[in-house]
């Protein structure tokens, strides 16, 4: 079996789970684990566990005093995502969902990381409560290829092994109709220097009901979003650098398409380019912003994503215009001086 071209897609409600899977030649980076049956740790991780959590269940408390709180202030009347923090507020530690019947829904964002359970030994456990896995004393049954992406396999050699590695969420906290929960995956070898990555994405809707996941993408998934109908994911990955600051990885932005399970836009960065975090604009526009070059010489590029009529728009600023701008709307940008650029008018146009 070709693992470098295996890719699921899956899609569920709380009454039934659609499995696809395609084995086809696509360079496409949505990948399955690199081990697939039931041998793998991570497949029977994801059967065993995972899609047990997809079907969703009654918030019955946890004795924890501050999210029955949350639960009881919000209104039965009102459909909401709620984040609920940890206790030192530095993650998103579980989401509350309530309809408009009033029915209430929570989802553990650290029990539902497909990386907990790795069958690896554990050094301890990183300031998420995730565990952090000794790869130094390999028990798994997880070849080495799956912690290593081959952009990094220079980082590599006898005296610079596998060490470590551990995983991080991150919470699309914006979300109101649909949100995404993001999981990576991170080895590190002896040197202390990233070698490999993989990153999950767990779409749910507003019932906190898990509609689409992506499974161990060979990117990291950075900064996600999903718009307001679930039906486009993005998000930034790479920008990665070595011990010494220099980057090993550009960085990318990505745009997928969460009902056909197919990626529609790779944009990466130029050299000394570096992208800000995306967001939702209106119904049918992403938004996110670059800039280029150093001190006064800086750029700054805006990357308007219209994924309705699937066109780019951008243009670029100088530092002095970049600092006039008051307001973006969904028909362009406004500047404090009276001034405003329109997309369709003035903006550079490609289609995707």
């Amino acid at each position: 079996m070709n693992l470098a071209h295996t890719f699921r897609i899956e899609k569920s409600n709380c009454m039934n789970l659609i499995n696809i899977t395609y084995l086809l030649s696509i360079p496409l980076f949505l990948l399955l684990s690199a081990c697939s049956g039931k041998d793998d740790p991570v497949s029977k991780y994801q059967e065993n566990h995972s899609r047990d959590k997809k079907l969703t269940v009654e918030f019955t408390g946890n004795n924890n005093e501050r999210i029955k709180a949350i639960q009881d202030s919000i209104r039965p009347t009102s459909s909401s995502i709620t984040p609920v923090m940890d206790s030192s507020n530095s993650f998103v530690s579980q989401l509350i969902f309530q309809n408009k019947t009033g029915r209430v829904v929570t989802f553990d964002v650290i029990e539902n990381n497909p990386y907990q359970n790795l069958m690896l030994p554990v050094l301890k456990r990183n300031n998420q409560g995730n565990r952090v896995f000794n790869l130094k004393k390999k028990t798994s049954t997880l070849p080495d290829s799956f912690f290593i992406s081959q952009k990094y396999a220079h980082q590599i050699s006898p005296n610079h092994t596998l060490s470590k590695a551990d995983s991080r969420s991150t919470v699309y906290k914006e979300g109101k109709n649909h949100t995404v929960v993001a999981y990576n995956l991170l080895s590190y070898n002896t040197h202390n220097e990233l070698i490999g990555h993989k990153g999950t994405a767990l779409i749910l809707n507003g019932e906190g009901e898990i509609t689409r996941t992506f499974y161990h993408l060979e990117d990291d998934i950075r900064l996600p979003l999903v718009n307001n109908d679930g039906g486009h994911l993005a998000f930034l990955s790479g920008g990665a650098k070595d011990i010494n600051g220099w980057g090993i990885s550009s960085e990318k932005f990505h745009l997928l398409n969460t009902v056909k399970g197919k990626k529609l836009l790779e944009i990466e960065a130029t050299e000394n380019e570096s992208f800000s975090k995306p967001y939702v604009l209106d119904e049918n526009k992403i938004v996110f912003e670059s800039d280029i070059g150093y001190s006064s010489s800086i750029k700054y590029k805006f990357w308007i994503i219209d994924i309705k009529k699937q066109i780019i728009f951008t243009k670029s600023f100088d530092k002095k215009i970049r600092n006039k701008l008051s307001k973006i709307d969904s028909q362009g940008l406004l500047f404090s001086n009276g001034r405003r650029e329109d997309f369709e008018q003035s903006f550079d146009q490609k289609k995707y």
